[in-house]
């Protein structure tokens, strides 16, 4: 915690639950009900921690990883978003983006018309090769709204690579988004169905790789960047407290569509800032497309002069 309010305890986050807990399903929920020992959770509270669950939560899993009593608080916080859904808060903002991906295949807004667009575009300015709906392929790949809206030189930077390694792949109409704002908000029928229309698209092509854009949340189980940079020949030079030990930019957990974040996010982007500084390199790189649009952000409000750059676009530029 580093702002300073023990309301910003990570476990405390999760005190309605316990609560809940205790009085409706535990082992002597008879007994606190009896006693009245620990009363019925009310939405006055429930709407006071929607800051705590959401707007000062990246769910990053520090906390998790920290914590000396082995508590996994942010699958906890994950679970505990699930109630909050069920319970109508979710911030609006947040459920907006989380629905418009339900109902159009992108939370921003990039439907299979405006990504055929892309594509047409991408491959005729910069003559490369970008498949798009292959009836079959050996590899299905997908990418992040943020990078087909806002950062398009990454869509380029990944075809070329996959076609110097020779890839056998394909895009798809019916399921190119790898984010999961279902995840962030707590619904468990869109963030299943984001999911599943992946998992259909490569069934439908009978691919046997998945390919994942530079999206956090969405980079799984692949190759570390690290290892990345330093075949690439790269000095590699770590953050203070860096790997699984690092500080989220502030911008994960959905954090970055919550305006009124925006304080929390920024608070937190200055120890981002200062781990940078620490390290002397000149260049930053990043392998997620919500934290480019963080430090974007942030590079503006605190007229910062850095620029984050693409691992993608950077392992691209040296093959070419």
């Amino acid at each position: 915690m580093t702002s300073g309010d023990p309301a910003h305890t990570p476990i405390w986050k999760l005190e309605p639950f316990k609560q809940a807990y205790k009085r409706e399903a535990g082992p002597f929920a008879w007994f606190y009900r009896a006693l009245n020992l620990k009363p019925a959770v009310t939405a006055a509270e429930l709407r006071e921690w929607q800051e705590l669950l959401y707007d000062t939560c990246t769910m990053c899993g520090r906390c998790s990883m920290v914590c000396p009593m082995g508590i996994d608080i942010a699958s906890l916080v994950g679970l505990a978003r699930h109630a909050m859904y069920e319970a109508g808060m979710v911030p609006h903002e947040l459920w907006a983006v989380a629905e418009r991906a339900k109902r159009e295949g992108s939370p921003l807004g990039a439907t299979p018309k405006v990504l055929k667009e892309r594509v047409e575009w991408l491959a005729d300015e910069h003559e490369v090769e970008i498949p798009l709906d292959k009836p079959r392929a050996e590899a299905l790949v997908t990418l992040s709204s943020v990078e087909i809206m806002k950062y398009p030189a990454s869509m380029v930077a990944l075809a070329k690579i996959l076609s110097h390694a020779g890839v056998d792949r394909t895009l798809r109409s019916d399921g190119s988004e790898a984010t999961n704002f279902g995840l962030f908000s707590g619904n468990l029928e869109w963030q299943k169905d984001v999911s599943l229309r992946v998992i259909r698209a490569a069934i439908a092509c009978g691919a046997k790789t998945l390919v994942l854009p530079e999206c956090g949340h969405a980079y799984g189980a692949t190759q570390a960047p690290r290892e990345v940079l330093r075949a690439l020949g790269v000095e590699l030079r770590e953050m203070p407290q860096g790997g699984d030990a690092n500080w989220c930019c502030g911008g994960g957990g959905g954090v970055v569509t919550l305006h009124r974040a925006d304080e929390h996010r920024r608070r937190a982007f200055i120890i981002k800032m200062n781990q940078v500084e620490a390290t002397g390199a000149e260049k930053l790189v990043s392998s997620c497309a919500n934290c480019r649009l963080t430090f974007d952000d942030n590079q503006a409000h605190y007229k910062w002069d850095r620029k984050i750059e693409s691992l993608l676009e950077l392992v691209a530029a040296s093959l070419y």
